[in-house]
C-alpha cells in the first residue's frame, strides 16, 4: 500500500494524478467517474496498484 497526494484531477478524461513519497506523479483512470467529486486536490489516499511488464525472449540465429 502506498500514501499519495493527489495532484490533479481531469474529470473530462476521468483520471486523478497521484504523486508518492518519492515525488513521482502517476496517472490513474478512475473506475467510477463519481469518486472523483469526493476528493479534491491536496488529499491523501491510500492505494494499491501493481505494474506489470512483458517480454520476449527469442534466441539468437548463429551463421556459421
Amino acid at each position: 500500500m502506498l500514501t499519495a497526494t493527489i495532484t490533479e484531477i481531469d474529470l473530462t478524461n476521468v483520471t486523478v494524478t497521484l504523486t508518492g513519497p518519492e515525488d513521482n506523479p502517476l496517472t490513474f483512470k478512475a473506475r467510477d467517474p463519481a469518486n472523483l467529486k469526493k476528493v479534491q486536490v491536496g488529499d491523501l489516499v491510500d492505494i494499491t496498484y501493481s505494474e506489470a511488464l512483458a517480454i520476449a525472449v527469442r534466441p539468437v540465429n548463429k551463421k556459421k
